[in-house]
């Protein structure tokens, strides 16, 4: 039940991590930030699914298959089945790259702002 759990948070994190890249490509800027403090919020809510050393083997996994070039055959795949190939966003690499490693941090620091996410629970939703 735990492992399944820890997948799902996995998943979950990682399905966020590709909608944020998404929206800052696409420079939807104001979007991006409000919707990286929300993502930031929900990780935060169920942050007792996350383990350190099954999140970063996953991580390693997903990065050791992005730099084999497996995912775009795939994803070019998936658009020309779709045919959306025109439709296609870009990503440079160090972008990519930074705004992971931003969004890693930000993961990693959530149990940091215990205070914020009271305030948050409590004049928003209040709980």
């Amino acid at each position: 039940m735990k492992l399944t759990q820890n997948i799902i948070y996995f998943l979950a994190a990682l399905f966020l991590h590709i909608l944020l890249l998404y929206l800052f490509v696409s420079s939807m800027f104001s979007v991006y930030f409000f919707t990286l403090l929300g993502a930031s919020y929900l990780l935060h809510r169920y942050y007792k699914y996350f383990s350190y050393k099954f999140f970063f083997s996953l991580s390693f996994l997903v990065i050791s298959l992005i730099n084999l070039d497996v995912c775009d055959e795939c994803v070019f795949e998936i658009y020309l089945y779709f045919d959306a190939v025109d439709k296609r966003i870009f990503i440079n690499s160090e972008v990519m790259y930074v705004l992971s490693a931003l969004h890693l941090i930000v993961l990693i620091n959530l149990k940091k702002f215990e205070n914020f996410w009271a305030i948050i629970d409590k004049n928003l939703f209040r709980i």
